[in-house]
């Protein structure tokens, strides 16, 4: 035992000192009683974007997906080997943003490597034998927010403990919209908010302050509660600043409108800085310094104007002219492998299976869309440049974050002082899945996705859907999808590594089985909406 608690010692001092050597963050080592920021371990520098933050185990492998190969389908082309090497390719545009320095990396609508994107998802689907793959330009309306530097510190100060230097939070992300801070840094007092909720907020005055506010993924930013929180601590709160800090794994950078406070300074801090720099004000507020905790913000930004984003598309001529239009948006922040590079693959992969088959009833529109993460609106300029989809759309299908694995909290741990512990699941998580006009025909396809395709989705269905199909909501048709995003939604944390291979694979498999069904099936049974009379025909799973 005492040898355990020397090496965890000698830990602690390694780890303040190296943090020390990369930016003169901290002081000499300390006790537990008098050290450097009441010897609270320094955060560690940001999560490298390139890795995963979790770690995997190939003893605890993804859940297998075990289909056969159909006699004349050509339904390897959906295997999993193949879908993944779609998704790093796709990955791989985000990373040459990340190498060119964008500020805001990733595939960004309206940027090259968003660019590059497209021309290969039109250079694939002319490859499978779309003839008439595209790439349709559209101008974006407004500006493009572009931050240009920035940096958040914790100055420190004596009454912290002997040796507390200023601490730069190396995971700090500003969300957009946030102007300029004039005249350099803004030093300002903080104050713990919770939640941001009314409870948590009895008492508090956070005008002329610096707000943070405890972000829980429930089970990602897509879900949190403390959405809308940060504008409105700035807009009626006074609030000069805010910061979220994310209760998540590692240090990973985020970026999410829905976390922004207008034209007020706005971050999203990684977990590990999120968690030095809540320990540190619980210990001042304790001590009677929690006065003298200050934070200094900087940013500059710019206002990119005159932009040019784009849509992919491509047909399958059908029997009928009338389109099943599937769509994926294209864009998507840092490496995005979830959202949406797996959304993305399997588009691909379903171009390239339905290229192969018989003639399908209705004609099939693939879009790579311009998406809805930056400047423009990739299907709302789709169906304003094509007004014949308004007449000649059965239904819409979205494919967005479709295999993400799933991360979930462990017990605190008691030692080490670094928080939550998380674990990774060998199965992805489970989606929501909505259907617009409450067809019964389209819940009963769904209800397959879990029972013979072994997709994770919630056990209850609604109407509710999110993301892209916003822009197609003027067409007036049904609309239908899975969606969940997982802790690192919007974050550098979601990275190739995160999507199995093998989820891949089921959720091609289960949407290629959904196409082929809603295809051939009477087209009165799409349009026909909640309560109508529907008895299942055939056998449960194909």
């Amino acid at each position: 035992m005492r040898r355990l608690s020397i090496l965890f010692l000698l830990t602690i001092v390694a780890t303040i000192g190296a943090s020390a050597q990369r930016g003169g963050r901290g002081g000499a080592p300390a006790d537990e009683k008098s050290g450097p920021w009441f010897a609270t371990p320094l955060p560690p520098p940001v999560s490298d974007p390139r890795k995963p933050v979790m770690k995997y185990d190939d003893a605890f492998a993804p859940l297998p997906a075990a289909f056969k190969h159909r006699p004349g389908k050509s339904d390897a082309l959906l295997d999993a080997a193949a879908l993944k090497q779609d998704q790093k390719k796709i990955i791989g545009f985000s990373l040459e943003s990340l190498s060119a320095g964008d500020k805001v990396w990733g595939r960004r609508a309206a940027t090259p490597a968003f660019q590059h994107t497209l021309e290969w998802v039109v250079g694939e689907f002319k490859a499978a034998g779309l003839k008439d793959a595209r790439v349709e330009p559209y101008a974006v309306n407004g500006t493009m927010w572009v931050p240009q530097s920035w940096r958040v510190q914790i100055l420190g100060d004596p009454a912290f403990g002997a040796g507390t230097a200023d601490v730069t939070l190396q995971s700090a992300f500003p969300q957009p919209g946030g102007a300029a801070i004039q005249n350099g840094a803004l030093p300002a007092p903080v104050v713990y908010v919770g939640h941001g909720t009314d409870a948590d907020l009895a008492g508090r005055d956070v005008r002329g302050k610096i707000a943070v506010v405890h972000i829980r993924p429930e089970p990602s930013l897509f879900g949190s509660a403390e959405q809308g929180v940060a504008a409105r601590l700035v807009e009626r709160g006074g609030a000069v600043g805010v910061i979220n800090a994310i209760e998540g794994p590692g240090n990973a950078q985020y970026i999410d409108p829905r976390f922004a406070c207008g034209k007020a300074p706005c971050f999203i801090v990684g977990g590990q800085d999120a968690w030095f720099l809540q320990t540190v004000i619980g210990k001042a507020a304790n001590a009677g310094v929690l006065d003298r905790l200050k934070v200094a913000m900087s940013l500059t930004s710019a206002e990119q104007g005159d932009l040019t984003s784009a849509n992919a598309i491509a047909t399958i001529p059908g029997a009928s002219a009338k389109r099943i239009i599937i769509n994926a948006h294209a864009d998507g922040y840092f490496q995005g492998g979830d959202d949406n590079a797996s959304g993305l693959a399997v588009l691909v992969g379903l171009a390239r299976y339905f290229a192969k088959q018989p003639q399908p009833a209705h004609t099939l529109m693939f879009v790579a869309s311009g998406g809805h993460h930056g400047p423009g609106n990739g299907p709302t300029s789709l169906v304003a440049a094509h007004p014949e989809l308004k007449d000649g759309t059965l239904f819409i299908l979205n494919l967005e974050h479709v295999a993400y694995t799933d991360v979930v909290r462990g017990k605190v741990r008691a030692n080490g002082n670094i928080g939550m512990s998380w674990e990774t699941s060998v199965t992805e998580s489970a989606k929501a899945v909505g259907v617009t006009n409450e067809s019964p025909f389209l819940f009963d396809l769904w209800a397959r996705a879990s029972r013979c395709f072994g997709v994770a989705t919630y056990q209850s269905a609604g109407t509710s859907v999110s993301g892209d199909l916003g822009g197609y909501r003027s067409l007036g048709v049904p609309m239908t999808q899975m969606i969940q995003s997982g802790t690192f939604y919007h974050s550098s944390g979601d990275v190739y590594e995160q999507v199995p291979a093998e989820g891949l694979e089921r959720a091609a498999r289960f949407h290629a089985y959904f196409v082929e069904q809603a295809d051939r099936a009477p087209e009165a049974l799409i349009a026909a909406g909640k309560g109508t009379p529907y008895r299942p025909s055939g056998p449960a799973c194909p």
